[in-house]
């Protein structure tokens, strides 16, 4: 095969979904780079596409599939490995059914071919699986029970926006692609503040930040709402208005300033900020609503934005996730004898731990568990001990270490043929194979299709991978772009009044004397470290503010160790003068931080990673 221009998609679960092009020649890549044609990501990749090339021929590249034996792991053949699953999975359903068999997947890459995968423990019975988000699911709640048909403003609206209020969002480091719109939107004169609980790249571009204590948000939030009440009433046909009143007039401004942290000038300026500019655009990130409270800070902040007048206008109103609904084709996907053993994903290891009857095999496929659910500890003590554990991946991940057989997989830059739709634009891209995998590598798909024939099973993975590509190309409302690139235009829900919330939901009590922050890093996505390993002896850094550093003795530089009952790590103290009091901040993905992170979930299921709290042992 001769050389040959292609375009695909990065398809890691980060909202930019950046478009890429490359030169290839069928088993290489002879060039590669941003895709100029991309209406958002125009022409720009970040750091962590750009490396692509690099991962896919990284030393930490897996090349066989791998056997954990009593001296350590030793390469085996592929019919040996699919044998040992068959007769691990085998095992245990034989002893206890269908609900013996875990099947983990969550957020290796967010392309819509791997709904087909999901099919393997439905045709098994329905197996145990993990349900709740870590990620986004809890603030999109929020959002849905207040205006659930309310047009939610595109990135490109910032450019009409007089004001834009970044709410716990860092788009520097976590959504690069909205930095040049909100430069743009400066440009034409708007002004741009952040709300955060530390200095970030973002709050060094805003014009104006607030740094505040983590979970003062809500407080803040209904106290904002409660002044735009009495500035402006409540507006005609929302619902619920009286009993959201009460709600947004008990903060009083003592109270707001003892919780958050803010003096009164900051909090007069953050007033004004919000009352008086129109249009204003409020974007929520994914860390506040990772917390008890969090679809009830992501529903009053879109009561906010109702109460200012800016639901609706042209550039304004409340932005989070914004996921592009019926791409996939619901009956190819369906198994209507499936009856699945739910357990919470923030709680995995526990639930595990408890199971009646108790789960003997797991089969772990695009997804960290260790690295990335909270009581990390208790998940890991459940793979050690289970009788079987195989975990599908492309490197030795914190979870494939914890399994007995690890089984090689080929990278989404490997094949074609799949989509990936953006959570934060609204175009949707087709992939495109840039490169031949490593000999001894095999696609997932395959490689569940292989098992389940083992034990019996239809391949019903293949045929579901192939509908869901007809499915997509058939839709009339994708509007075509370019050469594997469409616009959605999703037909708009039926007109449904807001309606302002009438409960909130508490806080979780606090455990220790500082809450644990994990943060985004711009080197990698949710949990999944791809940097070199730092040597064994090397503590993750942690951020503490002066305040506390003062308060605890700590230094910069020093060795601490971090606590609570579920665990202990040692870190490297980091001071930052922008960093809230009460808080210790670290980068997600540390190894043995999520020892510490709190498995507890929402009312909906999701998770409560940001109200973890701990101490401080010097």
């Amino acid at each position: 095969m001769g050389r040959e221009l292609r375009h695909t998609v990065c398809p890691y679960d980060c909202p930019d979904s950046c478009g890429i092009t490359a030169e290839t020649d069928g088993k290489r890549i002879l060039s590669f780079g941003p895709r100029a044609d991309h209406p958002y990501t125009r022409g720009f990749l970040c750091k962590r596409g750009q490396e692509w090339p690099a991962r896919l021929q990284g030393p930490a590249r897996l090349a066989s599939p791998l056997l954990r034996d009593g001296s350590g792991w030793k390469a085996i053949g592929w019919d040996e490995a699919v044998r040992r699953a068959v007769e691990g999975i085998s095992n245990a359903l034989s002893r206890h059914g269908h609900r013996s068999l875990l099947y983990y997947s969550y957020a290796g890459n967010i392309l819509k071919g791997n709904e087909a995968q999901e099919l393997f423990p439905a045709l098994l019975g329905g197996g145990t699986v993990a349900k709740g988000s870590l990620c986004g699911a809890e603030g999109l709640s929020g959002l849905a029970a207040t205006d659930p048909s309310g047009r939610r403003p595109r990135p490109e609206s910032v450019l009409e926006s007089r004001g834009v209020l970044l709410w716990g969002r860092n788009p520097a480091v976590t959504n690069l692609h909205f930095m040049p719109f909100l430069a743009g939107a400066r440009k034409r004169g708007a002004v741009v503040g952040t709300v955060e609980v530390r200095t970030t790249p973002t709050t060094a571009f805003s014009d104006r930040a607030w740094i505040i204590r983590p979970g003062s948000d809500l407080a803040l939030a209904l106290y904002l709402c409660g002044r735009a009440i009495r500035l402006n009433g409540i507006p005609e046909g929302a619902e619920n208005g009286e009993a959201f009143s009460a709600l947004a007039f008990a903060p009083d401004r003592c109270r707001v300033l003892e919780e958050t942290g803010l003096d009164g000038k900051g909090l007069e300026e953050l007033e004004s900020f919000v009352l008086e500019t129109r249009p204003l655009s409020i974007w929520m990130g994914w860390g506040p609503q990772r917390a008890r409270t969090g679809a009830s800070l992501a529903s009053v902040l879109d009561s906010l934005g109702m109460l200012t007048r800016n639901r609706g206008i042209p550039g304004g109103g409340v932005a989070f996730n914004q996921e592009i609904e019926g791409l996939l084709p619901e009956e190819v996907l369906n198994v209507p004898t499936s009856c699945p053993r739910y357990i919470p994903r923030n709680g995995l290891g526990k639930a595990l731990l408890e199971a009646d009857p108790p789960v003997e095999a797991a089969l772990i496929v695009r997804g960290n568990p260790v690295s990335q659910c909270g009581d990390a500890g208790s998940t890991r003590r459940f793979l050690e001990d289970c009788p079987f554990s195989v975990c599908l991946d492309y490197r030795m991940s914190l979870t494939a270490r914890c399994c007995s057989l690890v089984l090689p997989v080929s990278l989404p830059m490997e094949r074609g043929g799949d989509f990936v739709s953006s959570y934060w634009h609204d175009i949707v891209q087709e992939t495109s194979a840039l490169a031949a995998p490593p000999p001894g590598v095999r696609h997932e798909l395959d490689i569940l299709a292989e098992i389940a024939k083992g034990l019996g099973l239809p391949d019903r993975f293949h045929p579901a991978f192939e509908a869901i590509g007809r499915h997509i190309r058939s839709l009339e409302w994708l509007e075509p772009l370019a050469p594997g690139m469409w616009r959605a235009h999703p037909r708009p829900e039926p007109e449904k009044p807001f309606r302002f919330p009438v409960s909130l939901d508490a806080p979780a009590v606090p455990e220790a004397s500082l809450r644990l922050v994990t943060v985004h890093a711009k080197d990698y996505t949710n949990g999944q470290d791809l940097r070199q390993a730092l040597p064994p002896e090397t503590p993750p850094e942690a951020f503490f503010s002066l305040a506390d550093a003062e308060r605890l003795g700590l230094s910069d530089g020093q060795p601490v160790a971090l606590v609570n009952r579920r665990g202990k790590l040692t870190v490297k103290v980091r001071l930052d003068p922008g960093t809230a009091p009460g808080t210790v901040v670290a980068e997600q993905a540390a190894e043995g931080l999520n020892v510490l992170v709190s498995p507890e979930t929402t009312p909906r299921g999701h998770s409560c990673i940001n109200e973890t709290w701990v101490d401080v042992q010097v």
